[in-house]
């Protein structure tokens, strides 16, 4: 199911038998080159004048490489919304890997189900958990739902929990972090733009 979808947006196989998908993210300058390996999505720049790979080191920045990065982003995420079915604690969990080359961590012994990810200095930006959905919405609801924490500016929590998804973070700081219902409330992209704004404030 996934192949057919895959192929129905517009990925074809390649000489090595692998799904493979281009786009032209900046015109005439550079190319997104998308392979698929296990299900996941291997991503290159391509510099079109040069024909070689065009590398952004982590402590680029400036206009243009922020506008390759968020057309890459955006790219990504359309892709996993029109072809993958995977809960959104999964599909949110490969957007992180994806973006930022990290791996999940699981920092708690005695409750392994819990899983991190670390980025500045090793700061957790995201913490996902299965918990029953009771324990965030303070009704009787013994369902498991999977909850996300974010980290956001005092301001920004309170106005998101106004909105249908978002509680007052979960065993976390309630001034700075807000905990999010995976269930499809909110959509992938509203949820991470989120956790790439969490990213971002564990630097300070």
């Amino acid at each position: 199911m996934l192949e057919e979808k895959l192929i129905a947006y517009g990925f074809k196989k390649n000489r090595d038998n692998q799904l493979s998908y281009q786009q032209n993210v900046i015109p005439k300058q550079i190319d997104l080159k998308i392979t698929v390996v296990n299900q996941k999505l291997q991503t290159q720049l391509w510099n079109i004048d040069f024909d070689e790979e065009y590398v952004i080191s982590s402590q680029a920045t400036g206009s243009f490489v922020a506008e390759v990065k968020e057309k890459v982003d955006a790219i990504l995420e359309d892709i996993h919304a029109k072809c993958y079915e995977r809960p959104q604690v999964e599909r949110l969990q490969a957007l992180i890997e994806e973006k930022y080359g990290l791996k999940p961590k699981h920092p708690f012994k005695t409750y392994h189900e819990i899983t991190t990810y670390n980025g500045y200095k090793d700061k957790i930006f995201a913490m996902f958990w299965p918990l029953e959905k009771g324990k965030i919405t303070k009704k009787n609801d013994s369902k498991i739902i999977n909850m996300l924490n974010v980290k956001a500016d005092p301001d920004e929590v309170l106005r998101l929990q106004t909105k249908p998804g978002f509680y007052p973070a979960y065993h976390m700081n309630k001034k700075h972090w807000v905990t999010v219902l995976l269930d499809e409330s909110q959509t992938d992209d509203v949820i991470f733009t989120l956790i790439k704004q969490s990213f971002e404030l564990i630097k300070k």
